[in-house]
């Protein structure tokens, strides 16, 4: 008996938060079944192999907007959580009192939220290092300064590792839904996607790298944001997302202003 294929073509990203490419679907049809569909006996299935295909599109991408909101929402006890677990030496060392400093800690923490990418978390990520290593400067002790940045390299770099966490579960879900549909091209491209995140050289890794370096390499905040909207206007994102983080930059410009005045006030 022979049969044919009628398919489709969804757009998906290959890369979970940046390159597109084309998903194809296909439903193998039987003669009997081809002469049953030209007869009008029955619907054509790919009308539902398409709002199939729509659903399952929307679902992946709900779940990756929802994924990166959680790890950028401002979670009172999760700061608190956070402050205990990875900032003892900090506030122990502290001139200020541990509420005070525990106070301002909590501010570096903060995040501005709403819309984003992994361009987006790299940015937060780069200015939380840039406000605790300002206040490691300002409010500890020489002799206790290497013990404070290293508190805050081990926050970094467990912070980085739990976006990576993120991009991994997110493309290897991308990755077994092209073999599941048999889509050759998007197994490829996620794949080799899985494979750069694992071997630490991701787009998004690297962005991060350059991010959290800028803020590391200079404490004059103009550089910073100077370097971050240099970044965005250079970046292969589509215009939706530089618009974002375009204005995610003068977000974290104005949190940077009021941490300043914050500081500020508790030094006076």
């Amino acid at each position: 008996m022979s049969s044919v294929s009628v398919t489709e073509r969804n757009q998906t990203p290959t890369d979970v938060f940046k390159k597109s490419s084309y998903l194809p679907t296909s439903i193998p049809l039987s003669q009997d079944k081809i002469n049953r569909l030209l007869a009008g006996e029955e619907p054509a299935a790919s009308t539902q192999l398409s709002q199939q295909a729509m659903e399952q599109s929307q679902k992946e991408v709900l779940q990756a907007r929802n994924s990166i909101i959680e790890l950028n929402q401002n979670k009172t006890n999760a700061v608190v959580n956070d402050i205990d677990t990875y900032f003892s030496g900090m506030l122990s060392h502290s001139s200020l009192s541990s509420l005070d400093m525990g106070g301002l800690i909590s501010e570096a923490l903060q995040t501005p939220g709403g819309q984003g990418n992994s361009t987006t978390m790299s940015m937060d990520l780069s200015l939380t290092q840039a406000k605790l290593n300002y206040l490691v400067q300002k409010f500890t002790p020489a002799e206790q300064q290497a013990a404070g940045f290293s508190e805050i390299n081990n926050y970094i770099a467990q912070k980085a590792s739990a976006q990576d966490a993120v991009l991994k579960d997110l493309t290897s879900a991308s990755l077994a839904i092209a073999k599941q549909t048999g889509d050759k091209e998007g197994e490829t491209g996620f794949s080799q996607q899985l494979d750069l995140l694992n071997a630490g050289q991701h787009a998004s890794q690297n962005e991060r790298r350059d991010m959290l370096s800028l803020t590391r390499s200079t404490s004059d905040s103009a550089a910073w944001f100077s370097g971050l909207r240099q970044m965005s206007r250079t970046s292969d994102d589509a215009d939706f997302f530089k618009d974002i983080t375009s204005s995610h930059v003068a977000a974290l410009q104005q949190q940077w202003n009021t941490f300043m005045q914050s500081v500020a006030a508790i030094a006076a």
